[in-house]
């Protein structure tokens, strides 16, 4: 979701909300006719209006009840104010951003440091950093008012720490539930604890239980193209598989420094300072381990709090296994790719954003050529064998937005999100000579295959439905398959 124009953020009880706004006019508040409507007995009816103007953004309170503010400074009734990128005003307890972030990542940052404002922990916080302010003032003449102040202000600084923890925490659980992809929810989680716990990069490794092996899955900041991040990741491999190993976190102030580890060969050309790994586990089935490192910052984790780290690897680990249990519910167990009920929701999804946004996304059906005869010739096991390996094949084509599924006996799909018709037809004859130089073997005999492919674009056809989509994808690969196989064929209207 790229947001390019001005935009407004809040939460409220419903979660978290977005409002792209244009040139004109916006009435904000509890009625149901209001511009912008606000479902909390907290805001008014009719509670502000917003103005923009070539750019520019006025706001005015109407004279609500509850009263506003921007930037915690409060808003006479019927003054008009401007608004800049990144100001924050309240509409009693709901707290709003003005945005012009242009990712999700900058979005995200934005919402959480909403939260962090507008809810009851934030209210929280504020009430304890009053509470601190109004104390000092009445300690000021006491004797012994500075030891006093200042063991205050330690455990106001500790009570903060945990609030704020508390509700990344919060944030954790809501988010992560809702995400059922596997690497989208990893990701998430990883940016979260990596922003809360100041760290500079991180990734997370997956362990793979058919093949007693650990893999990597996402990665954080971590540029695997540098010869020196090579050098850091091998080490930083070392100590990730070291606390799965133990099961316990791993809390290194400088890894150079380390006996335990600083005669690692790895270790030499590393820049690594700080260093944190929280091990996945699920009862005792091991699932991954979190690793995150500071370059710039000795003992940068020493002060985190374990049952925050404990409570967090818990949590992740729920959401991971949740959205595996998912994975396996919409993926084909022979070929690992995605069921046809599934692809089809997805392409229905991705046409709906096609047509929002006005950038065509294309669509492969892929067909394995004579297949029954060589299941006729070799044997059913050698046709699962060719299935196996020619979605292997497109899997290390995709790209991360694309999406590969089985659709049925030898017949594949691919959508291909933000691609226009020539790159679609590129992209298919690179995977139709990948596929033909594949070889395979069976009692003796060596065998090849070939693949006919369909193309079809979404600017090619009337409808924005997946039906008509896939109407049209299958009928280029008909058209291929007519003309003799093993070629490319894209969709062309009647």
């Amino acid at each position: 979701m790229d947001i390019k124009e001005t935009s407004i953020l809040w939460t409220d009880q419903n979660g978290e909300h977005l409002f792209v706004l244009e040139e004109g006019t916006y009435i904000i508040g509890r009625d149901k006719l209001a511009d912008i409507v606000i479902d909390h007995r907290g805001v008014s009816r009719r509670h502000a209006v917003l103005t923009i103007r070539e750019g520019s953004v006025r706001f005015k309170d109407l004279e609500s009840s509850a009263g506003s503010s921007i930037n915690g400074i409060p808003v006479k009734a019927g003054e008009e104010k401007a608004l800049a990128n990144g100001d924050r005003f309240s509409l009693g307890r709901i707290g709003f951003i003005l945005t012009k972030s242009k990712n999700r990542v900058e979005v995200s940052d934005d919402i959480i440091a909403l939260n962090k404002e507008t809810s009851e922990t934030g209210i929280l916080l504020n009430t304890l950093n009053l509470v601190q302010t109004s104390l000092e003032k009445l300690l000021k003449d006491i004797p012994e008012s500075d030891r006093i102040l200042q063991k205050m202000i330690e455990m106001n600084e500790r009570i903060e720490k945990h609030l704020v923890q508390y509700q990344v925490l919060q944030k954790v659980t809501q988010t992560l539930g809702q995400i059922l992809d596997i690497k989208t929810m990893l990701k998430t989680a990883l940016h979260l604890v990596g922003s809360e716990l100041g760290a500079d990069r991180g990734f997370i490794i997956l362990y793979d239980a058919a093949i007693h092996k650990m893999n990597s899955m996402v990665t954080w900041h971590f540029d695997l193209n540098s010869n020196t991040t090579q050098h850091d990741y091998s080490f930083s491999q070392t100590l990730a598989n070291e606390s799965v190993k133990t099961g316990k976190i791993l809390i290194l102030d400088n890894a150079m420094k380390d006996p335990k580890f600083n005669s690692a060969h790895s270790i030499l050309a590393s820049r690594i300072l700080s260093v944190i790994c929280i091990p996945l586990y699920r009862g005792t089935e091991t699932l991954g381990v979190i690793y995150l490192d500071s370059l710039s910052r000795e003992g940068q984790f020493q002060a985190v709090h374990e049952d925050f780290l404990k409570t967090f690897a818990r949590q992740t680990s729920m959401a991971l296994h949740n959205a595996k249990l998912y994975t396996q519910a919409v993926t084909d167990d022979l070929s690992g790719l995605f069921l046809r009920k599934y692809m089809e929701q997805r392409i229905k999804e991705e046409l709906a954003r096609s047509q929002r946004h006005q950038r065509p996304c294309c669509l492969l059906m892929i067909d394995i050529d004579f297949f029954k005869h060589i299941n006729d010739t070799y044997g059913h096991p050698a046709g699962d064998e060719v299935i196996t390996e020619v979605a292997q094949r497109l899997q290390s084509t995709a790209r991360e937005m694309d999406v590969v599924g089985r659709y049925g006996g030898e017949e594949f799909i691919m959508l291909l999100p933000e691609t226009v018709p020539s790159g679609a037809l590129i992209v298919a004859e690179r995977i139709r000579k990948l596929i033909s130089r594949a070889t395979f073997e069976r009692d003796g005999h060596v065998f090849s295959v070939t693949i006919s492919i369909g193309v079809v674009s979404s600017n090619s056809i009337d409808s924005y439905q997946p039906l008509p989509f896939i109407r049209a994808a299958d009928d280029a690969l008909y058209r291929a398959k007519s003309s003799g196989r093993n070629r490319t064929v894209m969709y062309e209207p009647d």
